[in-house]
């Protein structure tokens, strides 16, 4: 009980947190520093979420979505500040969800085949998108690490494949805005959605994974390698 009223707590927080941010974003566009500010703080609750449930278990894979959680506060907070240096850290964060993905099950066959697929479908269209070469190499290695994190989300407990869905979707939408004029309310569903996402993954991390890590000696987070 007491876990869920913690939840219950930074979820409610967040979601004043980020109506705030969303009015400073598009009432006062001059301020952002406190934009950044504000959006850092977002994504420092399932941060924290993430740290309890590491401090709790202390294994290797809570440590791993734990490194992958910092990556994005700090992303979070420094991308409208300095984007290449965001985008490193969102790429190396889902580099690491993929790994943690690894913990519950071996990849099938079909799903490198699906994420083949998509990735290479989605690179096409970035090819077509008027923006310079260093962010087309950018957005191909993002689109890497994204593919990757939904395609082994399958198979992996619901919450965390779900959040995964839920990451690609607020992707999704967010290049859409990149591409086209971007409005209060498709920002508002692209961030939105992305915090939804990172808050069923690290809520998951809180509670715990129990028996599920362990479908095999390969995936067992006892095992002792990274």
């Amino acid at each position: 009980m007491k876990k869920h009223c913690v939840v219950i707590t930074f979820s409610i927080i967040l979601f004043v947190l980020f109506l705030v941010h969303e009015y400073f974003l598009f009432a006062h566009h001059e301020w952002r520093v406190l934009e950044a500010v504000l959006k850092g703080s977002l994504s420092l609750f399932p941060f924290i979420l993430c740290f309890l449930g590491w401090k709790e278990d202390k294994s290797r894979l809570s440590l791993l979505f734990l490194i992958a959680f910092c990556l994005c506060l700090i992303g979070d907070a420094v991308i409208n500040l300095f984007m290449v240096f965001s985008a490193v850290c969102y790429f190396v964060a889902h580099c690491i969800f993929v790994r943690c993905y690894f913990y519950f099950r071996k990849p099938k066959f079909w799903q490198f085949v699906v994420w083949i697929v998509v990735f290479a479908c989605i690179c096409i269209f970035i090819q077509f998108v008027k923006v310079s070469s260093l962010l087309k190499i950018f957005g191909v290695l993002y689109t890497f690490a994204m593919t990757a994190m939904v395609m082994f989300s399958f198979g992996i407990p619901k919450q965390l494949m779900i959040g995964s869905i839920i990451f690609f979707v607020s992707d999704i939408l967010m290049l859409r805005n990149f591409i086209y004029s971007e409005t209060v309310v498709s920002h508002f569903f692209s961030l939105g959605s992305y915090y939804v996402a990172v808050m069923l993954i690290a809520v998951k991390i809180f509670f715990g994974f129990g028996e599920e890590v362990c479908e095999s000696k390969w995936n067992c987070h006892k095992v002792i390698f990274i």
